[in-house]
């Protein structure tokens, strides 16, 4: 039998890696989106005010989601753009761009669910995004508890994880640029004997118009 051919790509040459956050603080877990544009937009949680970072030190919980845009020849000095006075946590954010070149943020509280969004030739300016509005009343806390998709349609959908009683992976749906929220529905399985919890959602459209989604049960340990 004959052997399969490949074509062969060429090499990609990745560009030196670069420090996007260069504070002395925990910086931790970006989310990064491409508009129509051409610019890249990079948003991760910053521990604004907190400890200095020492070398064996893990990423420490942020209160505060900074952002940085690259145009394709520099990045933009980061900024802070979205944070919920009261609450002491701003972590885990996810982020999509719709059809008209708007960024659509989630993100996870101390025990809520926060969404804004922002025209994405203005994301760098923390006036141009929406007041954080809730989005579900009862938070996972556990790992990358959420994540936001727009679809060709315009509709926002979010997906995210909560424990306790009603621990579940869970979808709900905005028809009204994030204005208002449909009832969630509930997409997992329950836990077997040895799962604790669910983490690492995940959700993309497709081209069909279907949504996709994607997460993992952890046990007690986390694993």
């Amino acid at each position: 039998m004959a052997s399969p051919v490949f074509a062969q790509s060429p090499a990609v040459n990745w560009s030196e890696p670069i420090n996007l956050s260069n504070t002395p603080q925990s910086s931790g877990h970006p989310a990064i989106v491409a508009d129509e544009f051409g610019y890249v937009h990079v948003f991760w949680s910053e521990d604004v005010g907190g400890e200095p970072m020492q070398p064996d030190d893990h990423v420490r919980t942020g209160n505060t989601i900074f952002y940085t845009r690259w145009d394709g020849v520099s990045w933009t000095a980061p900024v802070d753009i979205l944070f919920v006075p009261g609450d002491s946590i701003a972590e885990h954010v996810a982020v999509d761009v719709d059809a008209e070149n708007r960024l659509h943020a989630v993100w996870t509280g101390m025990f809520q669910f926060y969404y804004s969004s922002a025209p994405s030739w203005q994301a760098n300016s923390a006036q141009a995004w929406n007041e954080p509005v809730k989005v579900a009343a009862d938070s996972a806390r556990s790992r990358w508890e959420s994540d936001i998709v727009a679809d060709a349609s315009g509709n926002l959908h979010i997906v995210y994880a909560i424990r306790g009683n009603q621990a579940g992976v869970y979808h709900i749906r905005s028809e009204d640029e994030g204005t208002t929220w449909r009832s969630a529905a509930k997409l997992s399985e329950p836990l077997d004997a040895f799962e604790k919890g669910f983490s690492n959602v995940k959700v993309i459209t497709d081209d069909a118009g279907r949504l996709h989604a994607v997460w993992q049960t952890n046990d007690e340990e986390g694993y």
